[in-house]
């Protein structure tokens, strides 16, 4: 039961920092086409 809800963990924390990334990535392509 621990492996798979560690599992799950991971799996969870690795979407979120995928998001978080991309979210940024868009904010700073927004800032520099605005020309900041």
């Amino acid at each position: 039961m621990s492996d798979i809800s560690n599992l799950l963990l991971t799996g969870a924390s690795g979407v979120g920092k995928s998001t978080l990334l991309r979210e940024v990535g868009m904010s700073l392509e927004g800032a520099k086409v605005r020309g900041f």
